[in-house]
């Protein structure tokens, strides 16, 4: 059908729709590219064929691809699935996720590092973690609560105290004794000591003294008597009791009688030794002593040169000197 021509002076054409074989159409066509331009309210047409590309990750197969097609979508990725949102791809253990063999590093006061270094899951625990079940492995760290130490432990003690404690895990609780370190090898009953304190006040010397500590009295019911410093002596026998000073003593040391028995006493001398009461001095040596007159006379001597010089410090009746 010829139509009328436009300003162009390209003719317009008139077609009929294939639908219905009556239906006008207008037919254009392009100045540039001399195609044929269909003006269509509305149309419809036919897919003849349908396929899938491989591609993303993605491929697939369709059944019917020119009637009814059915498609159906595959990937060659096995496992674990990432998107970036274009493509998908195998996610990486450690990096993607955590599978139950890759070790977690916990802080709790640092952020927690969850996987491998690089791509890392982080997060900071608000609270503390609970675990409901037993942990296998080893652990790291300090316990919040433990029954016993891992490796038993000692407690050793060294100086003016020894000590070395059996070995403890905290399980229960351990005794042992201590040693005290000797300091001084003089032991014994000291009279009127004289004694040396050191600064942590251990005594590490003792000796007897003439100290105001007192003398040590013994009754002697025998006919002789050794004495010893610092010491007194109540003599006690129907006989003469011959009371003999010690041949060592310390300058200060005391001896002392007291008359009890009906036969008196005598104080004898050892080899240079001497006593002096008041203006009078006894024979030098074993041939020199003091005695009794009456039973209960009493007499006490002080050493002023040691071993040998003795001063009569006090004395009751009427002393015989020899």
């Amino acid at each position: 059908m010829q139509a009328k021509h436009d300003q162009n002076n390209i003719p317009t054409l008139l077609g009929v729709s294939s639908v219905d074989g009556t239906t006008p159409v207008t037919i254009y066509a392009s100045p540039s590219t001399h195609r044929l331009l269909v003006d269509s309210a509305s149309g419809s047409g036919t897919v003849t064929s349908v396929s899938v590309v491989t591609a993303n990750g993605f491929a697939g197969s369709v059944a019917n691809p020119t009637t009814t097609p059915a498609i159906t979508l595959t990937t060659t990725i096995t496992g674990i699935l990432k998107g970036n949102g274009t493509a998908i791809s195998a996610a990486s253990d450690g990096t993607d996720y955590l599978s139950p063999t890759t070790g977690i590093t916990v802080s709790q006061s640092t952020p927690q590092t969850l996987g491998s270094t690089g791509s890392r899951l982080t997060k900071l625990w608000a609270t503390d973690i609970t675990v409901t079940n037993a942990i296998a492995g080893s652990i790291t760290g300090n316990a919040a609560t433990a029954t016993a130490l891992a490796t038993g432990r000692t407690i050793s003690i060294s100086g003016d105290l020894t000590y070395t404690s059996p070995s403890f895990d905290g399980s229960s609780n351990v005794t042992a004794a201590g040693t005290l370190a000797t300091v001084n090898g003089n032991v014994g009953s000291f009279t009127s000591a004289n004694i040396t304190v050191n600064a942590k006040g251990l005594i590490t010397a003792a000796a007897n003294g003439s100290g105001g500590g007192g003398i040590t009295w013994t009754e002697v019911t025998t006919t002789s008597q050794s004495a010893a410093v610092n010491n007194g002596y109540i003599t006690n026998n129907a006989g003469l009791v011959t009371v003999t000073l010690p041949s060592t003593a310390a300058v200060g040391s005391i001896v002392a009688i007291a008359g009890s028995g009906a036969g008196g006493w005598k104080l004898a001398q050892n080899a240079s030794g001497v006593i002096h009461f008041d203006g009078t001095d006894t024979t030098t040596g074993t041939g020199g002593s003091l005695a009794s007159v009456v039973r209960y006379d009493s007499v006490e001597v002080v050493c002023i040169t040691a071993n040998n010089g003795w001063v009569v410090r006090s004395s009751v009746g009427n002393i015989t000197i020899v």
